[in-house]
């Protein structure tokens, strides 16, 4: 479900670093999922309102990808001498996909192979997640999906980095 962001002032945006450890296995994980805002609205400029405080307009949600996704496959087959970690070693198969806030499904890049102690990087950098219409729940979604993983049975040894900036989406406001 998509989160409404509550301003005392219409946000001009703030950057938001994505981090994930310990994906479970075998299941779509949202990793990002675009908001919506919730504004003052006295002059009732924005046509939707906030249910729970009709003086507030509510605002669609943008998150801009700054950097491409990074997921790390943290086995190793040789740790450097003192070095402890996750000496089990195995390729791992991660899916990345698009999910509109409409429902519809893009793969992207589709499945990947990642080698131990290796780092894929997906290229969303430049795309945009929006939340657009409030008549659904969700907004748009970016999910990975981990098929195996090593030695750990339901958790996935892999770390995931992305930065990116959430902010009120750029609209066309009373254009007629």
């Amino acid at each position: 479900m998509a989160e409404k962001i509550k301003c005392k002032t219409p946000s001009t945006g703030r950057v938001k670093n994505y981090t994930y450890t310990n994906i479970p296995v075998k299941n779509w994980i949202t990793i990002a999922e675009a908001p919506y805002f919730s504004v003052p609205d006295a002059r009732r400029v924005y046509a939707d309102r906030d249910p729970e405080d009709i003086t507030r307009g509510l605002r669609s949600g943008e998150i801009f990808f700054m950097t491409p996704v990074f997921i790390r496959n943290t086995t190793f087959s040789n740790l450097p001498p003192g070095v402890t970690g996750n000496t089990t070693v195995e390729t791992t198969l991660v899916e990345i996909r698009l999910v509109t806030e409409s429902g519809t499904t893009i793969a992207c890049p589709g499945i990947m192979t990642i080698p131990p102690g290796d780092t894929a990087m997906v290229p969303v950098q430049g795309r945009s997640l929006v939340k657009r219409n409030f008549n659904y729940s969700d907004g748009d979604k970016l999910q990975i999906y981990v098929y195996s993983a090593a030695g750990t049975g339901s958790i996935a040894p892999i770390q995931i980095w992305a930065s990116a900036e959430e902010k009120p989406s750029s609209e066309h406001t009373g254009v007629e």
